[in-house]
């Protein structure tokens, strides 16, 4: 009995874990997508000031992508910690 609600929560973990994955990724993608339109603007107004923000740009895309990076180690090692806790019920 224990085992199957212990298997039930890793389920519930597991979309739980997913969902929050695809909201932050989709999240990432609309700052993105908000830099790279005023990057546009920026081209057409002041293609001097074009030219810095593309550098910023890619100190945004480098700093959400470790972020991202981490949220998915951090999601791996906690799916990772309650697999070995439903491993050890299983012994049981």
């Amino acid at each position: 009995m224990r085992f199957e609600k212990q298997k039930a929560r890793l389920q519930k973990i597991k979309a739980d874990i997913e969902s929050k994955l695809l909201a932050a990724k989709k999240k990432d993608d609309i700052i993105l997508q908000k830099a790279r339109q005023k990057l546009e603007t920026l081209e057409k107004h002041a293609p001097d000031k074009a030219a810095l923000f593309k550098q910023h740009i890619k100190k945004i895309e480098a700093k959400l992508a470790a972020k991202a990076s981490a949220r998915e180690s951090k999601a791996k090692s906690k799916i990772e910690k309650e697999e070995r806790k439903l491993a050890e019920l299983k012994e049981k």
